[in-house]
C-alpha cells in the first residue's frame, strides 16, 4: 500500500520565527511537530519540568519552560492548548511578554464565553486573540502520541470576532496553513452553534 503525499507547505512568512505553544499534549505536540517542519523555534510551557522534557525528547518543541512569561518572550505566535476554562487567564498572562503584533490563538472549541472572559479580563490580550478550532484530534492523548501530520488537510475553523484587526486575521490563517492544515473563517456564535 502506498503512503498518500503530504501536502506541500507554504513558505514560511518572514515573520514566523517562534511559536510558544501553552499545553503541549497531543494536538499542542502535533502543532509543534509540524511546524518544526518549517523550521520554526518552538518553545512550550507545561507546569511540570518532567513534561516539559517529554516534550523535548518527543521532538515537540525546541525548549520547555514552567514559567508562562518565559516561554511567550520574543514569541510572534502564542497557541493555548489548554481546556477551555484555563484559556482567558493563559491568555492573559501570556499576552505581558508580547511585543507588538504577536498573535494569540488557540485550539479549543467552545468560542463566545471565553472570549467574553477574556476581555474582561485582559482587554489588551483580547485584542490580539483570533480563536481557532482544529477539526483534528486522536483518541490516544499526550505528546508522546503527537504526530506532524495530524493537523494535515485538516480543517482549522478561525472565529475572529467583527473588529478584529484584518492584519492579525491574516496573520491567524497563516500560521494555521504553516501547519499543514485549511482554514475558514465564522463569527464565535456560528461556530457555537454548529
Amino acid at each position: 500500500m502506498q503512503n498518500s503525499p503530504l501536502p506541500r507547505l507554504p513558505d514560511k512568512p518572514a515573520w514566523l520565527n517562534r511559536v510558544s505553544i501553552l499545553g503541549v499534549g497531543l494536538l499542542g505536540g502535533s502543532v509543534g511537530l509540524s511546524l518544526r517542519r518549517s523550521g520554526i523555534h518552538v518553545v512550550g510551557y507545561r507546569r511540570r519540568d518532567s513534561s516539559c522534557q517529554a516534550a523535548i525528547k518527543r521532538g515537540a518543541i525546541d525548549m520547555g519552560f514552567t514559567d508562562i512569561e518565559k516561554a511567550c518572550r520574543g514569541s510572534d505566535v502564542v497557541v493555548i492548548a489548554s481546556p477551555v476554562d484555563k484559556i482567558a487567564q493563559l491568555a492573559s498572562r501570556a499576552n505581558a511578554s508580547l511585543g507588538e503584533g504577536a498573535l494569540i490563538t488557540n485550539v479549543g472549541s467552545t468560542k463566545a464565553r471565553f472570549i467574553a472572559e477574556l476581555d474582561s479580563l485582559s482587554p489588551a490580550a483580547a485584542r490580539r486573540f483570533v480563536a481557532a478550532h482544529p477539526i483534528a484530534g486522536s483518541e490516544k492523548t499526550g505528546v508522546e502520541n503527537a504526530s506532524a501530520t495530524l493537523m494535515d488537510d485538516k480543517l482549522v475553523i478561525l472565529t475572529p470576532l467583527e473588529d478584529t484587526d484584518h492584519d492579525l486575521i491574516g496573520r491567524a490563517n497563516a500560521f494555521w496553513l504553516q501547519t499543514g492544515s485549511k482554514t475558514i473563517s465564522m463569527t464565535p456564535q456560528e461556530h457555537d452553534e454548529r
